[in-house]
């Protein structure tokens, strides 16, 4: 009786252990989030910047790069867009 109580007990603290892991893992810490709102943000000012007529880009893509780069950055707003959404790629996926 006394071994079926122990067997029973490691099961037990094993299967909290294990819960207690999967938990761990797919929660998002709040870094994650922050960068995933950075990036959304970014890919909402790259798509108003890529539609919209704007200001003049900083860098002149089209001087500079292939024909299919300018292309997706015609102005500073979606520049700025770009960069937020690589910016928030850091938190996002960094390793823990």
């Amino acid at each position: 009786m006394l071994a079926y109580r122990q067997t029973t007990i490691a099961i037990c603290s094993v299967n909290s252990s294990i819960t207690q892991a999967a938990s761990d893992r797919n929660s998002m810490s709040k870094t994650v989030i922050v960068g995933w709102i950075i990036m959304l943000a970014g890919t909402a000012l790259w798509l108003y910047g890529y539609f919209a007529t704007g200001n003049p880009p900083l860098f002149d893509w089209q001087t500079h790069t292939p024909w299919w780069i300018s292309e997706f950055l015609p102005n500073i707003e979606s520049e700025i867009g770009m960069a937020l959404v690589w910016a928030g790629m850091v938190p996002a996926y960094w390793p823990r």
